[in-house]
């Protein structure tokens, strides 16, 4: 879709990447109206870890800088071509969405395990709550999202362990566009699964 898509190539690693993307973007479109950060790895070895002896520091930190600083900078960079929020046929525009997921909650972890992605998760959920109080003001609207199991690459490895549904892809986005199309400014800063209902944090 050429004439409705436009990549941009950028290294959620490097905030220069991130300042540079956004740059575009503003050249381009002066704003947007929404911003989905769906960057997110297990860890370098894309093994979710059972015990101790499985951590290990270089790959906790990749899980930081991808799951929790790369939405932090995303959030830094994108958030001033936000600023213009609106109502539009009943639905907010001017949302931040970090992909976040079911295990980054500390009250519902019962299982343990996934050190990584868990502290990953849990700081970007942080992270989300913080933005969304400093951005209320600038009617800014922030929340992270559950997405559930996927079918994708990603997860593929866990689904035989899986108890519930398997979404497809394009559920999600549909479950995400109702979602995100029922927002109000005094849901910002919450914690929804893919039906919408409040995660613990």
């Amino acid at each position: 879709f050429p004439k409705q898509l436009t990549v941009i190539a950028c290294d959620i690693w490097k905030e220069e990447d991130i300042q540079n993307a956004a740059g575009k973007v503003k050249e381009k479109y002066k704003k947007i109206d929404f911003l989905l950060n769906s960057s997110g790895i297990l860890n370098l070895e894309q093994k979710g870890e059972t015990n101790l002896s499985q951590v290990h520091a270089d790959s906790v930190l990749a899980a930081y800088k991808t799951n929790a600083l790369g939405p932090l900078l995303m959030g830094k960079h994108f958030s001033s071509l936000l600023h213009h929020t609106r109502v539009e046929k009943g639905m907010y525009t001017g949302v931040i969405a970090n992909i976040s997921a079911r295990v980054g909650s500390i009250g519902d972890n019962k299982q343990g395990g996934w050190y990584a992605y868990r502290a990953s998760k849990a700081a970007q959920n942080m992270i989300t709550k913080t933005m969304s109080i400093e951005l209320y003001a600038k009617q800014v609207l922030c929340v992270g999202l559950h997405p559930g199991t996927v079918n994708t690459s990603f997860s593929e490895r866990y689904h035989k362990n899986v108890k519930h549904n398997i979404n497809e892809p394009d559920e999600v986005v549909n479950y995400f566009c109702n979602v995100i199309g029922g927002l109000k400014m005094d849901d910002s800063g919450k914690y929804l699964d893919f039906n919408g209902k409040e995660i613990p944090w």
